[in-house]
């Protein structure tokens, strides 16, 4: 059944065109040889990386060396396409977005999420219990803004046995994937945790620009306050007075303004995340 609910709901969707890139990173027990790559995928290698074939195969290792553990994504940073994360639209085409979830053994849920506005987070083992993967999908869809949508995704799948971790990860310019991503790189030798991507961005969301914007809101409902009340502690220039008359569309403006700043990645849908990491 799930086989069949997963091509149908690809199937049901647009795909958009988007830059890709692939990353790479191994750990080794010979420190020396840790390798980061990323470079663009063409739709030609798309399922050579897929199944790690020519360029992709893995590298032969001196005697004595073994791999601790690798993380391999498919990146779309930098997401520019309008409709990129709209409800029912996948970035890639729908064979080979069917293609990259069985060959990674991604969850089959991720095509279900593209509607969830989030911040959202989903993690559960899949059912084969000889060798056991943990699914996780990660992301956050916000309103659109100048008509392009806004957000990101990540999906991962990582094989407990091997300590292989695989994933796909999309993100728009307004989103801190970018960001994430150069942190992770230097972060190469903690690859081997499934959850550091997931925490990193976490990090990123929650930065101290969001502390900073509700400092700034909390500055500007004083303000309101105090020229509603007509108090005598702000500046002329911070009133709503005009020619003794009180400019309410200017109130009014400005404390829809400042209530949508305040609510602005309320506290409480991320509390719920972190519940969520620790189980």
């Amino acid at each position: 059944m799930d086989d069949y609910l997963f091509k149908a709901n690809v199937d049901r969707c647009k795909h958009v065109q988007e830059a890709t890139t692939y990353l790479e990173i191994f750990s080794y027990s010979d420190p020396s040889l840790n390798t980061v790559e990323e470079h663009p995928l063409t739709p030609d290698e798309f399922d050579n990386y897929l199944h790690q074939r020519g360029a992709f195969e893995p590298r032969n290792l001196p005697p004595g060396v073994v791999r601790l553990a690798s993380l391999r994504l498919i990146l779309q940073q930098n997401a520019k396409h309008p409709e990129t994360f709209a409800p029912h639209v996948i970035s890639l085409p729908p064979n080979v977005y069917r293609s990259m979830v069985v060959s990674m053994n991604l969850p089959y849920r991720g095509i279900e999420s593209t509607s969830v506005v989030g911040p959202f987070f989903w993690s559960a083992w899949d059912q084969d219990e000889e060798n056991p993967h943990l699914q996780i999908i990660y992301r956050k869809s916000d309103v659109r803004k100048k008509g392009l949508t806004r957000g990101w995704e990540l999906m991962l799948s990582h094989d407990v046995n091997n300590g292989v971790t695989t994933g796909f990860s999309k993100g728009t310019p307004s989103s801190d994937i970018v960001e994430c991503i150069k942190h992770l790189k230097a972060c190469a030798p903690q690859v081997g945790h499934p959850m550091l991507l997931p925490l990193i961005i976490f990090s990123h969301d929650l930065s101290y620009k969001t502390d900073i914007k509700q400092r700034d809101a909390r500055e500007w409902l004083r303000r309101l306050e105090n020229a509603i009340s007509m108090r005598n502690e702000i500046r002329e220039s911070d009133g709503y007075w005009k020619e003794g008359l009180m400019e309410l569309d200017g109130v009014n403006r400005d404390l829809v303004e400042c209530h949508s700043q305040v609510l602005w990645k309320r506290p409480k849908a991320y509390l719920e995340i972190l519940v969520a990491f620790e189980k």
